[in-house]
């Protein structure tokens, strides 16, 4: 018995990679991991679509720079939102103040009063491979 815990338990850690309480996305099971690989992350507006911009690392080589489209984050009432799905970010429409940090998005964001409150949300389901950003679900 011990020995299949501990089997899964070893296939969760090393799928999931490291896991706090507050990234846990309620038991979603969908974690970023291009913080671990990616420098000076930052979101670039471009029409009505927004972009996660980064530096990341290759396996071997230099740094590449990359960015790619943000899905399925939104504004409820002054609160980011993650749909977990694909559909267009909407949040910047509603949102000022918006910064990156680890795998966590920052803004300030307009309620239904008009007023903004500072809220934050995890960018889930975006990897690297080879030196860019990649979003699994969405491909």
């Amino acid at each position: 018995m011990k020995k299949v815990m501990l089997a899964v338990l070893l296939m969760m850690f090393t799928s999931v990679g490291f896991s706090s309480s507050d990234d846990d996305l309620s038991g979603s099971g969908i974690h970023s991991t291009f913080h671990w690989e990616c420098h000076f992350a930052e979101t670039v507006e471009n029409g009505d679509r927004i972009f996660l911009k980064a530096r990341c690392d290759q396996d071997d080589g230099p740094m590449v720079h990359t960015s790619i489209r943000l899905r399925d984050l939104h504004n409820s009432n002054g609160q980011l939102t993650n749909g977990f799905g694909c559909s267009n970010a909407t949040f910047h429409k509603s949102c000022r103040n918006i910064d990156i940090k680890g795998k966590k998005l920052y803004a300030d964001c307009r309620d239904n009063k008009g007023n903004y409150i500072t809220s934050k949300v995890s960018i889930t389901s975006v990897h690297v491979k080879r030196g860019h950003l990649i979003m699994p679900l969405c491909e």
